[in-house]
C-alpha cells in the first residue's frame, strides 16, 4: 500500500469539515442531478467505513470470503441521511475513518493482500481497499467543491 494513500485517506475528514464549513445551509440540501446532497454525502462516507472494515475483516477471517454489494441509495433511504445532523455525521465520519486507518496500519504487510470476493467488483484486496479510501474521498470532495465554485471572492 502507498505510505500517501493512508495519509491521504487520515486527511479525508478534516477536509471535508473544512468544505462544510463554506456551505451554506441552503446548499446542505442542494441537490445537482442524481447524485447526493452534501448532507447526504458526509452520511454516506460515515456509513461506508465500517463496511470498509468488515469487508477487510471478510478477507481477514478467510482469503476470498464471499461479500455482498450494497445498494447505497436504498441505505441512504433506510439511514434517512436527508434529515442527518451534518455536525454529528462529520465527527462520526471521523471517528469511523480514524477506526479503518488504524485497522489496516496494524496488520502484517503480508496481509495485504488477502481479499474478498464482491459479488459485483470480484476479488478485491485488503490493499485495494485501502486505497479506494482516499479516491472515494476525492470523489465526493469534487462534487462538494462544485457547490463552491460559483462562490465569488470580492476585490478591493
Amino acid at each position: 500500500m502507498v505510505h500517501y494513500h493512508l495519509l491521504g485517506a487520515e486527511f479525508g475528514p478534516v477536509i471535508f469539515e473544512r468544505l462544510y464549513g463554506l456551505l451554506t445551509e441552503a446548499q446542505l440540501d442542494e441537490r445537482k442531478g442524481d447524485r447526493f446532497t452534501p448532507r447526504e454525502v458526509i452520511a454516506h462516507l460515515a456509513d461506508w467505513e465500517p463496511i470498509f472494515r468488515q469487508r477487510i475483516q471478510a478477507a481477514l477471517d478467510e482469503d476470498g470470503r464471499a461479500v455482498e454489494g450494497i445498494d447505497e441509495g436504498e441505505l441512504a433511504i433506510r439511514n434517512n441521511y436527508a434529515q442527518a445532523n451534518v455536525a454529528d455525521t462529520l465527527a462520526r465520519f471521523a471517528k469511523e475513518r480514524a477506526a479503518t486507518v488504524a485497522m489496516i496500519r496494524a496488520l502484517d504487510p503480508a496481509l495485504l493482500d488477502r481479499a474478498y470476493n464482491h459479488s459485483e467488483r470480484g476479488r478485491v484486496t485488503i490493499r485495494e481497499t485501502g486505497n479506494v479510501l482516499s479516491a472515494h474521498d476525492t470523489y465526493h470532495v469534487e462534487q462538494i467543491t462544485e457547490y463552491l465554485a460559483n462562490k465569488v471572492v470580492g476585490t478591493w
